[in-house]
């Protein structure tokens, strides 16, 4: 008897699933529909939804001397607009406005966010430091852009913002060559010319400590050194020479105004150093240092009490020194003015404007190419030395928080199917009501 129950219960099973099996048969198309017309919704809802989390990002890292107490090659404070300045939003706003999500230049730039990157060992030894009672000191070298609009923009405020740091902050000096027009007299020439060489030795000089040479012409800035020394004791050596020796001027009166000129701007600048020595002076005989006995020398009767450990009175007594050592300079230069000044002068031969046009031809020609050279090495060496003052150091990205589309795929066939096979028995529980009850 109960054999014969199980066998019952076992067939009643069995046509159960056959049934179950007939009726997913049956609305087969149904539920293959609703299957994928949920799945197409799911890809295309996580692809929006992705879409909306999506962030596009992009590093750069500044390289320079100074970036790591916070300022910017010239020592200013760094801020994050001259990193990623204002003028640079507003300009990539105007070009892509079309494409750009924000539609209000404001809000477009509120968006661009300019993340500050600390290093995982930094933060721990800044945690450290917090937990100790301390207070750490780190400034960022690398900044993320990031943004919610596409690479193309994002790529755009990167190469923006590192070329306009780069054009702000990067040297550009050339030195212009020398031109020489209107009947100048020779020693305002000589004057012209010297000061032009006096700036090429100060820059030559201040970058021949990097031993730099360059690709271009192979020169070093101790080989443009020597030819510019070479220059001055050759051809302007000359130049100098051959209208003193002959005492020309192709001006006496001008000549005579200049050197009186000179020489009133010298005595000027004597008497104002000589005000200052005596206020050093009285400051130095009020004074009352330490206990040793300390004698100058060369600058007259003064002697005093002084405590070598004392900086204050050791400044005043270099202060006094230095000045006396200018006045005596200034004085030299105006005796020497005026001994030039009483020499007799005669205007030049034809044959010797002649000579000496030709000595300025050869002497400017010689500087302009020396010149030329300077400008070339330098620029080179700006180019080189302030490379990498800033660069892109990360390519730009695109990443989301939301979820991989083949998750959004299999959630969508799951959730289809569970949905097709329910609208299904829906379906076939209205059939059978009908089949039942309907007339």
């Amino acid at each position: 008897m109960n054999q014969l129950e199980e066998r019952k219960k076992v067939t009643g099973d069995e046509n159960d699933l056959l049934c179950l099996v007939r009726i997913l048969m049956k609305h087969k198309h149904m539920i293959a529909v609703v299957t994928i017309v949920i799945t197409l919704f799911m890809i295309v809802g996580g692809y929006l939804y992705n879409k909306s989390k999506a962030i596009t990002t992009t590093v750069i890292t500044l390289n320079y001397p100074g970036r790591e107490n916070g300022k910017t090659p010239n020592g200013a404070l760094l801020t994050t607009n001259e990193i990623v300045p204002l003028d640079v939003l507003n300009n990539v706003y105007d070009k892509h406005k079309d494409i750009i999500k924000e539609k209000d230049k404001r809000d477009f730039i509120n968006s661009i966010d300019l993340v500050w990157m600390i290093p995982d060992h930094i933060k721990k030894r800044i945690k450290d430091a917090e937990n100790r009672g301390e207070k750490y000191n780190y400034t960022p070298s690398e900044f993320q852009i990031v943004s919610k609009d596409n690479k193309k923009i994002v790529d755009d405020i990167a190469n923006e913002s590192v070329a306009s740091f780069i054009e702000r902050y990067r040297p550009n000096y050339t030195i212009q060559p020398i031109k020489i027009e209107g009947d100048y007299d020779y020693p305002t020439v000589f004057e012209l010319i010297s000061d032009k060489i006096d700036t090429l030795k100060t820059l030559v000089n201040d970058r021949d400590k990097k031993h730099f040479i360059s690709n271009k012409s192979g020169y070093s800035f101790d080989k443009i050194r020597q030819n510019i020394e070479s220059l001055e004791k050759l051809e302007l050596q000359d130049y100098y020479s051959y209208y003193t020796v002959h005492n020309l001027s192709l001006d006496m009166k001008a000549r005579e105004v200049r050197y009186k000129s000179d020489i009133q701007v010298l005595k000027l600048q004597r008497e104002g150093l000589i005000s200052q020595r005596d206020t050093i002076k009285k400051m130095i005989d009020d004074y009352r240092p330490g206990e040793k006995n300390f004698i100058i020398g060369n600058v007259g009767e003064l002697q005093k009490k002084l405590d070598q450990s004392d900086e204050y009175y050791g400044k005043l007594i270099d202060q006094y020194l230095n000045l006396n050592r200018s006045i005596v300079e200034k004085e030299q230069r105006i005796k020497k003015l005026e001994e030039e000044n009483k020499v007799a002068l005669v205007y030049p031969t034809e044959q010797q404007k002649e000579k000496m046009n030709l000595k300025l031809d050869v002497l400017i020609n010689r500087l302009n190419s020396i010149i030329e050279d300077v400008n070339t090495i330098n620029d080179e060496y700006i180019r080189v030395t302030y490379s990498n003052m800033i660069s892109i150091t990360a390519p730009v990205i695109e990443t989301t928080a939301g979820k991989p589309l083949y998750m959004y795929l299999a959630l969508g066939i799951i959730l289809g199917l569970f949905t097709g096979i329910f609208f299904s028995f829906i379906a076939e529980f209205k059939e059978d009501y009908k089949k039942r009850y309907g007339k």
